[in-house]
């Protein structure tokens, strides 16, 4: 239910946190996970359609809030959160004072589910989210990613499996350049050139993250005005051949994207540089590292614990939950339509497997 007292809880519905940033943060630090993703320098720049930050204030201090971004799905406006999709924001959720949580659950709950016809798809939520209390109608949930992630102590690189590989890789680069040195670019526009080259032909089309690289650009112009990203690569001999991009934001290193040249030359070269980052922070006291969503392989070398993300899907109004069902009803037939082709591929390869040879 909303607070009685509905004259001292307000919402305001912005596009941009203006002069609420600082106490948006000074929120976003209290969280369990501080994600960076919920920073007032990500939602200022990340948004993908039309920004929709709403605000839960109590008189003029800001005691909650929930940022989203609104967009058109099948006619019917749909609500996402800001910098949803090529992006991949994670550990999200609504920000609410620690006190007040519960009022600010019932306040945005009722903003959430005002009349009208809406789609509401929250991807990247954090395990039980204020935003699955604040609902008061029925949701499907669902783990959409695990994200990897390690507590850090300052011996981090010594109490690892990684440190052979690392010490066996440096030296090879070593002796096949000269050099192997780990370092920081300052320069933020020269770290991104680096980044576009050694994503692109790393990765080249099969990339989502690429067509979305304007929009990152400018969220790490951002971040580094607030000195929340950064840029590390690793060079042997003259030439930079990987390069890593993470956020630290009050004591957590979050990493977020790499790229490296895919030669013989440089193989291992990444993991090498990942482990330095890591160890680096663990000197430096920052508490842990978030390899954020995705399980590949090459983060359990890193990461010892895991935690899950969830997508959350509901409708608003009878129109908005025809809309929901359809887009049950298509999902359910391209997991069909996958399963079937996968078992005509199985079948065709006992029958003739020379074909496929």
């Amino acid at each position: 239910m909303v607070p009685e007292d509905t004259t001292a809880m307000r919402v305001s519905v912005t596009t941009i946190l203006g002069a609420y940033a600082d106490a948006w943060d000074s929120l976003v630090e209290s969280l369990p996970i501080p994600s960076p993703f919920l920073r007032s320098w990500w939602l200022d720049t990340a948004a993908g359609s039309r920004p929709c930050i709403v605000l839960v204030l109590q008189r003029d201090r800001l005691v909650g809030g929930l940022a989203l971004e609104r967009d058109r799905h099948l006619g019917i406006e749909r609500l996402r959160l800001l910098g949803a999709g090529a992006l991949c924001p994670d550990h999200l959720d609504a920000v609410a004072a620690p006190e007040m949580r519960a009022e600010v659950a019932a306040v945005l709950g009722a903003w959430l589910t005002r009349r009208g016809d809406r789609l509401l798809d929250l991807d990247g939520m954090v395990t039980d989210s204020l935003v699955a209390a604040a609902l008061p109608l029925r949701f499907r949930c669902e783990r959409s990613a695990v994200a990897p992630w390690v507590a850090l102590s300052s011996r981090f690189l010594e109490q690892t499996s990684l440190r052979r590989l690392v010490h066996r890789t440096e030296r090879r680069l070593v002796r096949d350049t000269g050099s192997c040195i780990v370092e920081r670019v300052d320069d933020v526009e020269l770290a991104l050139r680096v980044l576009h080259r050694c994503h692109a032909q790393r990765w080249g089309k099969a990339s989502s993250f690429l067509g979305d690289f304007g929009r990152f650009a400018t969220v790490c112009r951002a971040a580094a005005a607030r000195r929340e990203v950064v840029f590390n690569v690793l060079r042997a001999g003259d030439e930079p051949g990987a390069i890593v991009v993470s956020f630290e934001v009050a004591g957590h290193l979050s990493y977020y994207q790499s790229g490296r040249i895919p030669s013989r030359r440089w193989r291992g070269a990444g993991i090498v540089l990942l482990a330095r980052i890591i160890d680096d922070a663990a000197r430096r006291g920052l508490l842990d590292a978030d390899l954020l969503r995705g399980d590949e392989a090459y983060k359990t070398l890193f990461a010892d614990q895991r935690r899950e993300l969830w997508r959350l899907r509901c409708a608003v109004g009878s129109t908005a939950q025809v809309a929901l069902h359809i887009d049950f009803a298509a999902e359910r037939g391209r997991h069909l339509a996958g399963r079937t082709r996968r078992r005509l591929r199985s079948i065709a390869a006992r029958r003739h497997p020379s074909r496929l040879s």
